[in-house]
């Protein structure tokens, strides 16, 4: 994340120093380094001396590192924001660790949030009203807080209306128009053979009708906006 002052960057802590100075890799600002003694000391937040003292860090812990514009060697760390899910604050469920990117509230007690979650992988929702999951094994779901508002991309296929798999399948139009063509000219054969025998032209008028009637069901049964692969 880029700001005006700065750049803040991921990383993870290698060595922990006295008085919360740590050592820690972080893709982009430093080298790949695997020997924390080659790499810089990055210092606990500058708000006060005891800004960081509630939230302390071991190795292998994540953290961002704020490097700022023009002195290189100006290095701070912030712990993640993790936190156990609640009753009071439903955004997984009970009890797994999520981390917090961004969350933002509302006056009227809503709220907004991009969190990663252990059991649901990134999340980014708007309260109870909607919510975009890509989870850890790579599928979508995007999910709006209204009657069957769902899809979900997961591995045996794409669903509509429902998470996991849909209780319908959807049918090809270029499949269905190719067998609704056959099915008219075998009628309007049939209808000219009816019509032939005195004994079985009234039924071929009757059938002779329903057939252009037919046809003119298949077009407006296509969608312009929508197509689908035909596997």
């Amino acid at each position: 994340m880029r700001y005006a002052y700065g750049v803040m960057r991921p990383g993870k802590v290698m060595q922990v120093l006295e008085d919360g100075v740590i050592k820690a890799s972080a893709p982009g600002l430093f080298s790949d380094q695997d020997d924390p003694e080659l790499l810089p000391p990055i210092y606990p937040p500058f708000f006060t001396p005891h800004a960081n003292a509630f939230s302390s860090v071991k190795v292998g812990d994540e953290v961002w590192i704020l490097n700022f514009t023009g002195n290189s060697l100006q290095l701070h760390w912030f712990r993640k924001d993790y936190m156990s899910t609640n009753s009071n604050f439903k955004i997984a469920e009970e009890g797994e660790n999520v981390e917090i990117l961004v969350n933002k509230e509302y006056e009227d007690s809503t709220w907004a949030t991009i969190y990663f979650s252990n059991g649901d992988g990134w999340v980014i929702r708007k309260g109870e009203d909607g919510i975009i999951n890509i989870r850890e094994d790579g599928s979508v779901l995007l999910k709006m807080n209204a009657d069957k508002r769902i899809i979900d991309i997961n591995k045996d296929s794409i669903s509509l209306g429902a998470e996991g798999k849909a209780d319908d399948s959807v049918m090809l139009f270029s499949k269905w128009k190719e067998f609704a063509e056959t099915l008219c000219d075998d009628l309007d054969q049939l209808a000219k053979k009816l019509s032939a025998s005195p004994y079985t032209a009234p039924a071929g008028a009757t059938l002779t009708p329903l057939i252009p009637a037919l046809k003119q069901k298949i077009a407006p049964v296509e969608s312009k906006n929508v197509s689908i692969t035909s596997n």
